[in-house]
C-alpha cells in the first residue's frame, strides 16, 4: 500500500480526499493546523520543519498554499516559496511522485470571445479550440501566476532529478455539490483523477485540467484521457 502525504489537509479538497481515499491507500495529512485527519503539523514555508515529514513517502499531494487573491507577501511564502520547498523535500527524502495542484487560471481568457459566450451557452463556432495545457499562458492576477511558477518548476525536477510531477489545474470544488456548472470539479471526478494519478505508473511529467464534464465547458480534458484515463462521470448535460 502506498504512504501518500496530503498537504493543505485541513483545507476543502483535502478533507475530501482523506474521506475518499482512507482505506486504499496509507495517508497521512499535513497541515499548518490541526483538524479532522491532520496527522503531521508543519509550515512548508519553514524547509527544517517540513523536510523530515516526507520521511517514507510514496507520493505527495500538494495541495497547501494560498488558494485566492491574497496580499503578495502570503502568495510568496506559500505559493513560490512553499512549492520550492515541497519540491525540493520531496526529491531529498526519495519520494517518486509529486501531484501539484495548479489551477485552471493559469489561461484566464474564459471572459474573452468566443469562451464567454460557450459558458453562457451559446454554440461554438466552427472553429472553436478549447483551452488545452499547450495554450499560451495568460495568468489571473499573482495567484495565477504563482500556480504558473509551480508548473515550471514542477517541470524542472522532472527533468533534472528524474522526479515524477503531474500538475492538475482544478477548478472549483465545493463543500457542498448544488446544481452543476460549467466551472465546477465534482467530488467523483476528483477522486477519480487523484486516483489515477497515484496509481499511473512510468509518468514523468504532466499537465491537465481537472474538471467536470460540461456541455457549456471551453477547456480540453483529451490529455488526462490519453494520459491517465480520466473521464468525468458527472457530465453536467
Amino acid at each position: 500500500m502506498k504512504t501518500v502525504l496530503i498537504t493543505g489537509a485541513a483545507g476543502t479538497i483535502g478533507q475530501i480526499l482523506l474521506s475518499r481515499l482512507a482505506g486504499s491507500y496509507n495517508l497521512k495529512g499535513l497541515d499548518r493546523f490541526a483538524g479532522p485527519g491532520v496527522t503531521d503539523i508543519a509550515n512548508i514555508a519553514d524547509f527544517p520543519d517540513l523536510l523530515p515529514h516526507l520521511a517514507g513517502v510514496d507520493v505527495v499531494i500538494h495541495l497547501a498554499g494560498n488558494a485566492g487573491s491574497g496580499p503578495w507577501e502570503v502568495i510568496l511564502e506559500s505559493n513560490i516559496v512553499g512549492v520550492r520547498h515541497t519540491f525540493e523535500a520531496a526529491r531529498l527524502q526519495g519520494v517518486s511522485r509529486v501531484i501539484f495542484a495548479s489551477t485552471y487560471l493559469v489561461t484566464y481568457v474564459y471572459d474573452e470571445e468566443p469562451y464567454a459566450s460557450v459558458i453562457a451557452g451559446g454554440a461554438r463556432p466552427p472553429d472553436f479550440q478549447p483551452i488545452s495545457p499547450r495554450s499560451l499562458l495568460r495568468p489571473a492576477g499573482e495567484y495565477g501566476a504563482s500556480k504558473a511558477f509551480g508548473e515550471a518548476l514542477g517541470r524542472f525536477y522532472a527533468d533534472k532529478y528524474g522526479l515524477s510531477v503531474l500538475c492538475l489545474r482544478f477548478c472549483h470544488v465545493g463543500k457542498v455539490e448544488g446544481a452543476r456548472y460549467p466551472r465546477e470539479l465534482r467530488h467523483d471526478d476528483l477522486e477519480q483523477m487523484i486516483r489515477r494519478c497515484i496509481d499511473v505508473p512510468d509518468l514523468r511529467f504532466g499537465i491537465y485540467y481537472c474538471i467536470s464534464a460540461h456541455k457549456q465547458s471551453v477547456w480540453d480534458l483529451s490529455d488526462g484521457e490519453r494520459d491517465l484515463g480520466y473521464r468525468p462521470v458527472e457530465d453536467g448535460m
